[in-house]
């Protein structure tokens, strides 16, 4: 049986007709068809929903999360996510798979899925930011910053007045302790939640460990994998996140 995360609520009872669900889920490499979903206004994927990236992984996720009910879906990208990194993939195809993946133009818009990859959205009246954002230091990874500078760039280009980030990594820190015990979130990610923008929530995954911690300016942090580690390889082994926006 799947473990439950407690919902995360920042709202009276009294405002309930007022409130924007957001199911939050991560990390479910290629289990998407065993997770049961709730309700929500906004459904979101903080990356990883494959193992490699392969275009037959990447359809089924796809046609799965296109056909969930929520209104709006969005997506960050994972490292594992290996083909939707163009940089990364062009150079290292070859050490993940036999053919080379390319997607046809419009793949996730067609199906009504935006991604987030350093660009915002708004969604009633929420503004959202995402990129995959792992840091530097990951570099046999997709997604993995260039440099600690190109890292530092991209934060900057957060906008002041968003309201929800989304990214793949967690903040240095936060809910990102390695099965080796070591902390491997992105530093300039937490340094510009400390000095420079006061999100709501922001919403990741990466490290099959979920919970939720708010910091001293009372964004939530929300780590919303759905696998744990296990000797076979990631394992289903959490329900969604469900968080409440007035």
């Amino acid at each position: 049986m799947l473990n439950s995360l407690k919902a995360q609520t920042f709202y009276p009872s009294s405002l309930q007709n007022m409130v924007t669900r957001i199911v939050g889920i991560s990390d479910t490499h290629n289990q998407h068809d065993k997770i049961e979903l709730p309700e929500g206004e906004i459904l979101v994927h903080c990356g990883d929903f494959t193992n490699t990236g392969s275009y037959p992984e990447i359809l089924s996720f796809a046609n799965w999360f296109a056909e969930q009910s929520h209104p709006t879906k969005l997506l960050v990208f994972g490292n594992h996510d290996i083909s939707t990194d163009p940089v990364f993939y062009d150079s290292k195809w070859q050490l993940f798979h036999s053919k080379k993946v390319e997607l046809p133009k419009g793949f996730w818009t067609k199906r009504g899925i935006t991604v987030l990859s350093g660009n915002s959205v708004t969604v009633r009246g929420l503004k959202f930011w995402g990129h995959p954002a792992l840091p530097s230091d990951q570099k046999d990874w997709a997604w993995s910053s260039p440099s600690f500078l190109e890292s530092h760039r991209l934060w900057e280009t957060v906008p002041s007045d968003v309201d929800v980030i989304l990214t793949h990594s967690p903040p240095y820190g936060t809910l990102d302790l390695s099965c080796t015990g070591e902390n491997i979130g992105n530093e300039e990610m937490a340094v510009c939640l400390e000095d420079r923008i006061r999100p709501r929530p922001c919403i990741f995954g990466h490290v099959h460990s979920p919970g939720t911690v708010k910091n001293t300016h009372g964004t939530s942090s929300n780590n919303v994998a759905m696998c744990e580690d296990d000797r076979s390889g990631p394992k289903l082994a959490f329900k969604p996140t469900l968080i409440y926006l007035v």
